[in-house]
């Protein structure tokens, strides 16, 4: 099996793809499937999924994502990338990779407790693919239980398996503010209306404001544009950041914040502002029942304390099914969406082993999860 793996995960390496656009993961994902004893299912554009019948009522669903980043490989290996400009730096190869191998095992198995059906998702790091497997309503009718998924993770401990009950990532949503002033050379300054110092005055607001609101979150600007020469008045400044917040009562609260000081800064300033914030993907809540029986039959599962405010689309999965998100400890590597990212892949035989163990679960265990079955 880890021979197989490995070189699912290396050949997947060298043929990175972006979003909706994976003909050729799509294309291996396939030669993988099409001998084995699956249902193939496209459920979305880009999408697959491998049904495995065990005559049973209900489904366990594993999820991996497939897309890579625009990022171009500094790692000298003999499988690095083949496609100028991107990079498997997510670690997408390698979820890909273990759920290929995990349906090479379906394939021999004679019997189990549910149906199995695997989730090869698109477009993870853009418009957030999971989205779109969730709308087909393809986890309703397959009857789905549970979903479970994985991401590998640099700086925690190698070959470590950890989760965490109830919210475990972020919801994400990007902010766009465009401040219009009108120029006037500094000469006339109080001819205009001054669009780069309206951007600091509702900067230095926005930080006062949410440094106030106590709950885990984050609203942070990266990109500061104003202004088109140095003796005359900015007439547009761009503000681009992030909101990331655990909790969806949280992100409203600070949603009303940053218009309640847009509002302030126009009227102090005479200037029109507009602002646009996407939704972005849901907070990521695993099921604390769920992830109780993941406690009970899995091997020296590590429980983490405390969330973190990075984003992931399997959040998708969770919002309407009872689900947990696992990490894969790769240890001391370089970072995800690092062009030198790279890592042990031996230890991708962890996610099979987990997977394995999870389909010992049997229904009356899962009859207990207080959310019952996919909504």
């Amino acid at each position: 099996m880890k021979n197989n793996l490995i070189k699912h995960r290396r050949i997947l390496h060298q043929i990175p793809e972006l979003s909706h656009d994976l003909p050729e993961t799509k294309d291996y994902i396939l030669s993988i499937l099409h001998p084995l004893k699956c249902e193939i299912i496209e459920p979305a554009p880009c999408a697959l999924c491998a049904f495995f019948s065990f005559g049973k009522k209900t489904t366990l669903a594993f999820r991996s994502d497939m897309d890579a980043l625009p990022i171009e490989e500094c790692n000298h290996i003999s499988y690095a990338s083949k496609h100028t400009g991107r990079m498997h730096a997510c670690g997408h190869d390698a979820h890909m990779a273990a759920l290929l191998s995990f349906a090479q095992e379906l394939h021999e198995l004679k019997s189990c407790e549910h149906n199995v059906m695997l989730i090869f998702q698109p477009a993870e790091e853009t418009t957030g693919g999971a989205l779109e497997i969730v709308k087909s309503g393809i986890l309703q009718r397959c009857r789905t239980i549970a979903v479970f998924g994985f991401h590998v993770w640099p700086k925690l401990k190698k070959g470590q398996i950890a989760t965490k009950a109830g919210p475990m990532m972020a919801r994400s949503a990007e902010v766009t503010v465009t401040i219009h002033g009108e120029t006037r050379h500094i000469a006339e300054k109080n001819k205009g209306k001054d669009a780069l110092a309206c951007a600091v005055s509702l900067l230095y607001n926005l930080y006062k404001k949410e440094r106030s609101v106590p709950q885990t979150h984050v609203l942070k600007f990266g990109q500061f544009q104003s202004g088109t020469a140095r003796n005359a008045i900015s007439n547009q400044s761009l503000l681009l950041g992030t909101l990331r917040t655990l909790d969806d009562t949280v992100f409203e609260l600070l949603k009303q914040m940053i218009d309640d000081a847009v509002n302030e800064a126009r009227l102090e300033s005479g200037c029109d502002i507009e602002v646009h914030m996407n939704e972005g993907y849901p907070p990521l809540i695993n099921d604390p029942d769920l992830v109780e029986i993941c406690v009970k039959h899995l091997d020296q599962l590590h429980l983490l304390k405390h969330a973190n405010l990075l984003s992931e689309d399997f959040s998708y999965y969770a919002s309407i099914c009872p689900s947990v998100f696992f990490y894969l400890g790769l240890g001391d590597t370089p970072p995800l969406h690092s062009a030198h990212f790279q890592f042990d892949d031996t230890i991708l035989v962890k996610i099979v082993n987990t997977y394995r163990q999870l389909l010992t679960v049997n229904l009356e265990e899962f009859s207990k999860i207080s959310s019952g079955l996919c909504q």
